[in-house]
């Protein structure tokens, strides 16, 4: 996202070099971040939060109303304090947060991290929905059984190379992978 200068190589979004951009271009670009630990502002309110990203003019009516669709909790609570949430919560409003500007890529570090079973598997459906109506998702997780139903691509990554790359059902059949690089024993 620009904050950490790159020690080499480039990263290209289209025909566009990110490489070189300021932090605060990248969302300009059509790119949202979801970090890992929510990152939300605890002392503002739901829609204040909402509202952060939206650099230029109002938030878009119709993006606000898709979002409060997938949780209908955020609705709820829009005048309530970002900290007093549940974790649940709170990473919804993470979600919602990188939606709102109607990105066409959203990375997402971790969204399913510490959550019940129940929101995982929320979180992991919007996700899905999100990814079918056409925003490209890179997401970040450990959790292969989680992601295996919502991911098209998989790379496993070690040290900042890519050692294996494949689709969730190429993965399911590489107990050697598996074992390897994600802990799982066969």
């Amino acid at each position: 996202m620009g904050l950490v200068p790159s020690k080499g190589g480039s990263v290209h979004f289209g025909d566009i070099n990110l490489s070189s951009l300021p932090a605060y271009e990248i969302p300009r670009m059509g790119i949202a971040y979801m970090p890992q630990g929510r990152h939300l502002f605890p002392k503002l309110t739901v829609m204040e939060n909402l509202k952060i990203p939206v650099v230029r003019g109002e938030l878009d009516k119709k993006v606000l109303e898709e979002i409060f669709i997938y949780f209908p909790r955020l609705k709820e609570r829009l005048t309530q304090k970002a900290g007093t949430l549940s974790g649940g919560e709170q990473q919804m409003l993470a979600v919602g947060r990188a939606l709102i500007t109607n990105p066409k890529l959203i990375l997402m570090d971790e969204p399913m991290e510490g959550l019940m079973p129940l929101l995982v598997r929320l979180i992991a459906d919007t996700v899905k929905v999100i990814n079918q109506k056409g925003t490209t998702i890179l997401l970040v997780e450990q959790n292969l059984k989680t992601i295996k139903n919502i991911c098209q691509g998989i790379y496993i990554m070690e040290k900042g190379s890519i050692v294996y790359e494949g689709t969730s059902s190429e993965l399911e059949g590489a107990m050697d992978i598996q074992e390897r690089y994600l802990g799982v024993k066969v």
